[in-house]
């Protein structure tokens, strides 16, 4: 910097630095409501993404059960499947012997390809199950199955109960409650900026310059300032509002949420007792069944029944042990479906009630045992199927391939009549006698 006066010229240097630091002392709780809002909204992305892995959780118990039933289905068809097989040897040798005549021949291949193909049909639904457990989990079972576990001594018998539980605990109440809550927390926070605030200010300001042109300059202040918006437009207000009318959309929401979840706690209660039920009959029905297959066994060995009639027999038993798996497993996926419908399946899978699962191959070894209760039944009386096979119920928040229903194809009991229906191309078919 130059100064040029009458008596000669001069030069100097010129530095300036100044700084100031201003603090919120009170604002009437406004930034303390938005920081708490901001931690409601943080709080509230963790439950939704736990409700994310409880759908996820969901998705893979069912996957496994669609595994090992299809698994344990396939399995029981094959078997059966060779059995008959055995049959149609053994009376095509008595046809040739000149024992029996070729309809009853003709009857057992018409049976065994019928099995071939709900054999064929069994092989892709359980390679449909493994591809959705794939899709599920990432890979495809890498050791041996297990089933999972029972959850009888989990689920409260009072459906009241859990449904309490649920509007507790459930992540989807607890994200909007929170989301709630932060709407709240934010209209506080826009009313409470019509109100005027208090500010501390620091500040320092050095001025250096030689003597010739002027002086050194040192200041340094503290101030309190009170501050006052004032709007004439009314935009704070009408944030407010909108903020207030989204509480109101969330509340209204989360009322026809806790309903939506209610509904599907008692549904899912309803669909357990059902599966339970059907499960017993099943299991009974099983029981039976093999009692009237040992005694025909019995009297065909005492020559006083016949070869088709023992064949037969054994139909009734496949039939009624294919009604069981599918029975034991629809009650263990309500089981599960039942505590996932109360947003509490996560942590109990993580806990280990459901086991990790490996290759399907090696269920075949050790497939899961039915307990059967012991049934007296004479060899002659005649059973009457009165239990309908169930397929596995659809998945509460995202379902699993189900088994296709098994459809009868009616075994005539004489020899005269030699027509048997013709199954559809997409249905599982199994004989059934009267």
């Amino acid at each position: 910097r130059g100064l040029t006066v009458m008596r000669g010229a001069a030069s100097s240097s010129f530095f300036e630095a100044d700084a100031s630091l201003i603090q919120p002392l009170f604002n009437f709780n406004e930034t303390k409501n938005r920081v708490e809002a901001a931690q409601k909204r943080i709080t509230s992305s963790d439950y939704e993404v736990a409700d994310v892995k409880e759908t996820l959780a969901l998705q893979a118990v069912q996957a496994h059960i669609a595994v090992m039933q299809a698994q344990a289905t396939l399995d029981r068809t094959q078997s059966y499947s060779n059995s008959i097989d055995s049959f149609m040897e053994r009376i095509q040798l008595m046809v040739n012997e000149g024992v029996a005549d070729e309809v009853e021949a003709a009857q057992a291949r018409n049976i065994s390809l019928m099995l071939k193909t709900s054999l064929v049909d069994y092989q892709g639904q359980l390679e449909a199950a493994l591809v959705n457990y794939e899709q599920v989990t990432g890979n495809r079972p890498q050791t041996a199955m297990v089933v999972p576990q029972n959850l009888g001594n989990v689920i409260s018998s009072n459906v009241d109960e859990m449904v309490a539980g649920a509007w507790q605990n459930h992540p989807l109440l607890k994200v909007n409650d929170l989301e709630t809550q932060a709407l709240s927390l934010e209209e506080n926070a826009e009313n409470k900026a019509l109100y005027p605030r208090l500010d501390g200010e620091l500040s320092a300001i050095t001025r250096e310059q030689k003597e010739v042109i002027g002086g050194k300059l040192e200041d340094a202040r503290a101030l309190l300032k009170l501050k006052w918006d004032f709007e004439t437009g009314g935009a704070s207000k009408a944030r407010a509002n909108r903020l207030r009318a989204q509480q109101s959309e969330l509340q209204a929401q989360n009322q026809e949420r806790r309903r939506q979840i209610e509904g599907d706690i008692k549904r899912s209660y309803v669909e357990l007792e059902t599966a339970r039920k059907q499960m017993e009959l099943a299991q009974n029905r099983e029981a039976v069944t093999s009692e009237l297959y040992n005694a025909y066994k019995t009297q065909f060995e005492g020559a006083v029944v016949r070869l088709l009639q023992l064949m037969q027999a054994e139909n009734q038993l496949f039939n009624a042990q294919l009604e069981s798996i599918t029975a034991r497993y629809r009650h263990l996926l309500a089981q599960y479906n039942a505590l996932a419908s109360s947003g509490q399946l996560q942590k109990y899978v993580l806990a280990g009630a459901v086991i990790p699962t490996a290759s399907v191959e090696a269920v075949k070894a050790s497939p899961p045992v039915i307990q059967k209760p012991v049934v007296s039944v004479k060899p002659a009386k005649r059973i009457t199927d009165n239990v309908a096979a169930s397929s596995v119920p659809k998945a509460v928040r995202a379902p699993a391939p189900e088994l296709v229903p098994a459809r009868r194809v009616s075994l005539p009991p004489t020899l005269s009549n030699k027509r048997i229906s013709t199954p559809q191309s997409n249905e599982r078919v199994f004989i059934d006698t009267q």
